[in-house]
């Protein structure tokens, strides 16, 4: 496979990588973060009129949303805080080697809340949430 090269460079502040292509920000990954919260802690229950979806482990598996894997959580324990928007990132931080450090980006517009043993990440104004989610991913 062959990549095109960009057509401008940069130099680069860090000792490993010394050109950067110009359109390129160098930034630490703090400021590449809006927000980052624990998902709600609320008791999964049975789906239904009065209930929304929350993620789970399960949810973000493949490296994508599962709909099919989502919980239910009752309206009432939902805090808006924790509705999840278009490119946010689900980051799993639950204590098992075969699960820690898998994301998936939130791609359509859906009613979707951050769900336990997940970390909700909103991308910074300006940082691609794909580059934010290969970076945690490959950290």
């Amino acid at each position: 496979m062959s990549i095109k090269p960009y057509q401008d460079y940069k130099d680069c502040e860090t000792t490993w990588l010394q050109r950067i292509p110009c359109h390129w920000v160098e930034a630490q990954l703090r400021t590449c973060v809006e927000f980052i919260a624990n998902g709600i802690t609320a008791t999964q229950i049975e789906p239904g009129e009065e209930t929304v979806p929350v993620t789970r482990i399960e949810t973000i598996s493949t490296g994508r949303f599962n709909p099919e894997k989502m919980g239910h959580i009752s309206r009432e324990g939902a805090d808006p805080r924790r509705r999840m928007r278009v490119g946010d990132i689900s980051f799993s931080n639950i204590n098992s080697l075969s699960m820690i450090g898998n994301c998936a980006i939130l791609e359509t517009p859906i009613e979707l809340y951050a769900g336990m043993n997940l970390l909700h990440i909103r991308p910074a104004s300006g940082c691609l949430p794909e580059w934010l989610a290969w970076s945690l991913k490959n950290s």
